[in-house]
């Protein structure tokens, strides 16, 4: 045993000789100088499918914002222009309804300066009271009666006559239609009928009234003695009537009239007053 553990030591002392000598060999030795190359190895970055999946959304949803941008401001600036546009069409309304407003006012203006303007003609108070003569021949009696009409144009311009009718009638009632015809037998049965100056009844006359000038028409016709005592108590009633009809000389398209209807009261006298009926009217 202590023979194996000399040489374990006398072994280990080789060893550490050894060391020793080949320490000193390589510093001993010149030193030689080696350079390597070293190439970096290019960086690879792999890329997963999901990461490239979610480079695709992001790059159309930028496509997308940029598109709707796009689209926003192209709206707006066509909201701008609609808005413009309905403001001059709004203006040009306004003028229009503005210059119909004018046009319509000078016309009103105008049509109200003609009516202001025109002649109009009406009946007025003759000064002369109404007749009634008793008459008789072989025929029978009878009662003449005359009353003269007076017509006035209380307008501004002249007037132009186209007709002048006066007609009396008896009956129960005064009519709204009346007869403006030469034969007159409703009060008289073989008795003429009324005269009417200037123009016969039915007769145009195309004369010239200017204005705040009178004219007249005269009515005259009999009335049997039998029709007359019912006149005398009410139980017929005697009308008479008058239409005129006349142009304005400026404006003589329109034709214009007044007409009225009177009654006489034999109660009170030799007077007329107006009809119940609503025949009076003038345009």
């Amino acid at each position: 045993m202590l023979f194996t553990l000399h040489n374990d030591i006398q072994k280990q002392i080789e060893a550490i000789h050894k060391a020793r000598n080949a320490y000193e060999q390589s510093h001993n030795s010149p030193q030689v100088l080696r350079a390597e190359l070293q190439i970096p190895h290019p960086i690879e970055v792999e890329t997963h499918p999901k990461e490239k999946k979610t480079g695709r959304e992001w790059y159309k949803l930028v496509i997308d914002t940029l598109t709707l941008l796009g689209v926003l401001a192209y709206a707006t600036v066509a909201v701008r222009q609609w808005r413009e546009m309905l403001s001059v069409r709004h203006q040009t309304q306004q003028a229009i309804q503005a210059a119909n407003r004018s046009a319509k006012a000078a016309e009103d203006a105008n049509d109200y300066a003609v009516a202001a303007n025109r002649p109009w003609i009406g009946q007025v108070d003759s000064g002369h009271d109404p007749t009634f003569a008793k008459g008789s021949d072989e025929k029978g009696k009878w009662v003449t009666f005359r009353n003269l009409f007076a017509f006035k144009n209380a307008g501004r311009r002249p007037a132009s006559i186209e007709a002048i009718e006066t007609t009396a009638q008896c009956g129960t009632t005064c009519t709204v239609n009346p007869a403006f015809s030469r034969s007159m037998t409703s009060c008289g049965d073989t008795f003429g009928g009324s005269m009417i100056l200037p123009g016969g009844r039915n007769q145009t006359s195309h004369g010239i009234v200017m204005p705040d000038v009178q004219i007249n028409s005269i009515l005259g016709l009999p009335i049997g003695e039998e029709k007359w005592n019912l006149i005398q108590t009410e139980t017929l009633k005697f009308c008479i009537y008058y239409r005129i009809q006349y142009r304005d000389v400026s404006f003589p398209k329109e034709l214009h009239h007044s007409q009225g209807c009177r009654v006489l009261m034999p109660k009170v006298g030799p007077i007329f007053a107006s009809c119940a009926n609503n025949y009076d009217s003038a345009n």
